[in-house]
């Protein structure tokens, strides 16, 4: 008894000791973003567009919705998925960060079916790829989709899409990390007489913060930070700016008379000369030597000037 006493108290000593010592930092909780409403009211925006884009294609409304935003983890959304899906990659700049699209094969089927006056609008087959018709289709509506989010968007800013590649193995998109998380938004599609099939749009972490300064822009010592899409167009305008780019080729010294007797048709020697500069305003850029390329005289540059 007298000897667990000391042990005992040790223990409780070193647990409190221990307990002491550990700091828990705040972390960041994805369900707890408060941009998350934001993005919900873009995607009701989406799911507007993406009625639009549809009807030209089957003649008829068909019935669209946003069903939830959230953030999930990557891994958990491909591991969710079948083996093969439809699955489009894109940029919308002046946003950072990736996007994908994932659409169900079946969507795909009914809209060939719909657009070329087929009947089965079921489509219960099981699919391990695409037929010419339904990839040309694939490609021609996540494009649309895409372009369509791009509108929605528009209610915070000017954006463009670009697809950057399509994918079939959920296991090889690779928009993230395995251990990252992304912000999923799915859509319901219905087709007329047909059953309702999901559409999700995924946001990598990168296009999420970029995106929630236009919802709910920070304020900072300085005040408000500039907008991102103010400052693309800042530098979007400023890569279009044309400055002046010339050289002096020689600096040849003549007396006065020398110049009061210049007459049509004589020449004046240019000694070949290197290190010319590269004047760019009133400031020199660089410096190099003239030669020839194409048939055209040409400067190389041959040195940058130091602090330009």
């Amino acid at each position: 008894m007298t000897t667990e006493e000391p042990e005992t108290a040790e223990s409780a000593e070193a647990a409190k000791s221990r307990d002491k010592g550990v700091h828990c930092f705040a972390t960041h909780q994805p369900d707890q973003l408060n941009m998350v409403p934001g993005f919900e009211r873009v995607a009701k925006l989406f799911a507007g567009q993406v009625q639009d884009a549809l009807e030209p294609l089957i003649g008829e409304k068909s019935e669209v919705a946003a069903v939830e935003t959230q953030l999930v983890a990557y891994q958990d959304w491909c591991d969710a998925q079948p083996d093969f899906l439809g699955m489009t990659k894109f940029h919308m700049p002046p946003c950072k960060g990736g996007m994908m699209l994932g659409v169900d094969p079946k969507l795909i089927s009914l809209l060939v079916d719909a657009f070329y006056g087929g009947g089965n609008m079921k489509s219960d087959r099981e699919f391990v790829e695409f037929t010419r018709m339904e990839g040309q289709m694939f490609e021609r509506v996540t494009g649309s989709f895409c372009s369509a989010l791009a509108r929605a968007w528009g209610l915070y800013g000017e954006f463009e899409t670009h697809v950057t590649g399509h994918e079939r193995n959920p296991a090889y998109a690779a928009l993230a990390g395995p251990g990252d998380s992304i912000l999923k938004q799915s859509i319901s599609i219905t087709l007329p007489d047909a059953e309702a099939l999901v559409v999700d749009l995924l946001y990598a972490m990168d296009a999420v913060r970029f995106l929630e300064n236009l919802l709910e822009p920070s304020v900072g010592a300085t005040g408000e930070q500039a907008n991102p899409i103010w400052q693309y167009e800042i530098q979007k305008a400023m890569s279009e700016v044309r400055l002046p780019v010339r050289s002096i080729l020689a600096r040849t010294t003549m007396t006065l008379p020398q110049v009061a007797e210049l007459k049509p048709g004589d020449i004046i020697p240019i000694p070949p000369v290197r290190n010319l500069p590269l004047i760019i305003g009133e400031k020199v850029f660089a410096r190099g030597s003239l030669g020839e390329q194409d048939g055209c005289a040409a400067y190389q540059i041959e040195k940058m000037e130091r602090g330009n």
